[in-house]
């Protein structure tokens, strides 16, 4: 039984050999990690771990101008990712943190969103994600089609959290559209991970906060609910063995039963500072 095999059965409920790990390490905790081992390898190929990233699609090439979007200087530095948000870096002590800055932020209307260079994404990198994942698949690995931020925080990150909430609780159509192009495109690579075929789409949006929850449920089941099904049902439609990981730190116990009815197969993680695994697993 290869990695991957004992990972499967294991998410399976089947018998498996062993318990897999998993963790993310910062980039100065990488530099931690190579001293002390010594070692020049990636620290998952070091620690043997089950899965691997497969190939990442890239935007169709687009109108990526964001300067507009900015009426101050950025940092030198500075990283826009393909949403046009701005990661500033910080001092020293801040690490690998960095300051977003929200590109519509200050947009008065839902209208600029017609104009806005939100990233493109077709079927024609298909086949290289298949082809990354047989190449995975022949070392034993599991292979992960990761969509972090899938839906609630890009949109939050593009709009600043302050204005996306205010949106949502006057029923802007600002949020409604926001939130409906962010999850198009999140359907549009799901289906191509979803066709490459990936043991395990990884999606995720923080929804909790350290003692509670970021929203009331209500919120939850009407803006976010609907859009994430949308997202897993597109996959699991084109592949309904794919297995779905949904990442959200914090105190979400009241949503985890709609995650499990949107099709969520693992959560992670159960962050002990803020809900009982006892309590969730006996539920």
């Amino acid at each position: 039984m290869n990695k991957r095999e004992n990972l499967l059965a294991m998410l399976a409920k089947k018998p498996y050999k062993e318990v897999p790990i998993d963790f993310g390490l910062s980039p100065g905790l990488i530099e931690v990690y190579k001293q002390k081992t010594g070692s020049d390898l990636d620290y998952m190929d070091y620690f043997e771990m089950p899965w691997r990233p497969s190939f990442v699609p890239v935007p169709l090439a687009q109108n990526s101008d964001f300067s507009g979007y900015y009426s101050h200087d950025l940092k030198p530095g500075t990283h826009i990712d393909m949403w046009g948000v701005a990661h500033e870096p910080g001092s020293a002590a801040a690490l690998h943190m960095t300051r977003m800055h929200h590109p519509l932020k200050n947009a008065d209307c839902a209208s600029v969103l017609d104009e806005y260079p939100f990233p493109v994404f077709d079927d024609s990198q298909i086949e290289t994600i298949r082809e990354s994942v047989q190449q995975l698949h022949s070392q034993g690995l599991a292979s992960v089609g990761y969509m972090h931020m899938t839906i609630w925080e890009t949109a939050w990150a593009i709009r600043s959290m302050e204005e996306l909430i205010t949106d949502v609780l006057d029923e802007s159509p600002m949020a409604e559209k926001l939130l409906d192009i962010i999850t198009e495109t999140a359907v549009a690579r799901a289906k191509m991970y979803a066709s490459g075929g990936v043991d395990i789409l990884y999606l995720g949006d923080d929804i909790g906060m350290q003692n509670t929850p970021m929203m009331s449920l209500d919120m939850y089941t009407t803006w976010l609910k609907p859009r994430l099904c949308k997202v897993i049902n597109a996959a699991k439609a084109i592949n309904p063995g794919v297995l779905v990981f949904y990442h959200s730190c914090g105190m979400i116990y009241p949503f985890i039963p709609h995650l499990i009815e949107a099709g969520v197969d693992v959560l992670h993680p159960v962050q002990p500072e803020s809900m009982d695994f006892e309590r969730i697993y006996k539920d």
